[in-house]
């Protein structure tokens, strides 16, 4: 964790190498830099994948993670305050917290050298941290960075969050083969409101979804931007269509493997915006027209094949045959066998 010390200088991102006290971190970052040099003198190149970088450290981050979930899960009473505070190091005293969420993606094709992107990312991101006074920074492996911002006064908060926002989007603009998305929490008024600025920004979040990236917005903004879609959509008749198009992607595509997150990409809205939006129009949820589809085409050939149970389910989308003739039994109302047999009784 980044952090002031009493006179306001950062500590240092970089680790300290210390033959006495070697760890496990140090020694797979040296076996990482050997495995680099080995591969430049092959001619490889130097190519990690993303998620290495995020176990590059795996103490640290982990520690970090766990004080992270620790504040936001403790029962805050005041001896439980100063353990937390003596364990590790710095004070919680203030009246105002604010829980603040970043994330950073190494575009593919952009960039050729992962392992060098994320160590500059992570510095950087580091380094905007400790340019805000009493400004927080906690690693959470591959969901990004998370903050805690305190503050004494409501107008010092929004000073502190502003200035943040301002020096994590220079970082990333220092980060060129990448794209980066904030979301900024609510201001809570006193350390037991905590979950809910964490909440807040995790809703904030999801805005990654909505295809609007490089961006760092709070709850409330993203709700307006969400309206204001959804306003212009309608306006410009435009609601009907998306909805038409996301039936047409599900009917073309039903036998491949289909998420409401993947259809919703394609017509351009966001997963939760998407489902709410989808079931209004239809009156069935995304999972239940899907699977409505695809048992009509399993009636289809049952009725008219002679393929096996499992190879039609297979064929309309259900790679596991048990889980294919349960949902048969459940929406049909009988096994596909029994179906099958009924039907050729007709």
């Amino acid at each position: 964790m980044l952090r002031k010390n009493g006179a306001g200088a950062a500590q240092p991102y970089s680790a300290v190498w210390d033959p006495e006290t070697v760890n496990s971190a140090q020694l797979l970052r040296a076996l990482r830099e050997l495995t680099a040099q080995i591969r430049t003198l092959r001619g490889e190149g130097d190519v990690f994948p993303q998620r290495e970088y995020a176990q590059a450290e795996p103490d640290e981050a982990y520690r970090e993670r766990q004080l992270f979930s620790e504040i936001l899960a403790a029962e805050w009473e005041p001896s439980k305050q100063k353990g937390l505070e003596k364990k590790y190091g710095f004070s919680l005293d203030a009246n105002y917290y604010r829980v603040c969420l970043f994330a950073m993606r190494a575009e593919m094709g952009k960039t050729s050298e992962y392992s060098s992107w994320w160590e500059n990312a992570g510095k950087r991101v580091c380094e905007a941290a400790a340019a805000v006074e009493n400004a927080y920074c906690f690693r959470r492996a591959e969901e990004g960075w998370a903050f805690l911002i305190l503050a004494d006064t409501r107008k010092i908060m929004e000073k502190r969050t502003e200035l943040l926002s301002d020096r994590l989007r220079s970082a990333a603009e220092k980060c060129p083969g990448g794209t980066y998305f904030g979301g900024i929490g609510s201001c809570a008024e006193g350390i037991r409101e905590l979950p809910d600025s964490f909440a807040a920004a995790q809703k904030a979040m999801a805005g990654r979804f909505l295809g609007r990236q490089n961006q760092i917005l709070t709850a409330e903004e993203l709700s307006a931007a969400e309206n204001m879609e959804e306003n212009f959509r309608v306006t410009c008749g435009e609601l009907a269509g998306v909805i038409e198009k996301a039936r047409q992607v599900m009917t073309r595509d039903y036998m491949k493997k289909l998420s409401l997150d993947s259809v919703a990409e394609q017509v351009g809205m966001s997963p939760s915006y998407f489902s709410a939006v989808f079931k209004r129009e239809t009156g069935r949820t995304f999972v239940e027209y899907l699977t409505e589809i695809r048992m009509r085409r399993a009636k289809e050939l049952l009725k008219g094949s002679a393929m096996r149970t499992s190879e039609v389910g297979f064929e309309v989308g259900y790679k596991e045959p048990h889980y294919f003739s349960a949902v048969f039994k459940k929406t049909v109302g009988c096994s596909p066998k029994s179906y099958r047999n009924r039907q050729a009784a007709l």
